[in-house]
């Protein structure tokens, strides 16, 4: 999982598009925010199809 993303900033910049963040909270963060794991898992899929195409 790409919980390395999960910061404070990020958040607040991709709500500043008008978005909402699909980053799955690290373990030691004391405020648990909640994510759709389901569409992380079809993104996830999606960027490995990039990956094979950029390989």
């Amino acid at each position: 999982m790409r919980k390395g993303y999960d910061s404070d900033w990020f958040r607040a910049a991709i709500m500043a598009q008008g978005t909402t963040p699909c980053i799955p909270p690290r373990k030691n963060r004391k405020v648990q925010y909640h994510y759709d794991k389901e569409l992380y898992r079809q993104r996830h899929k999606i960027e490995n199809v990039f990956g094979r195409i950029k390989d």
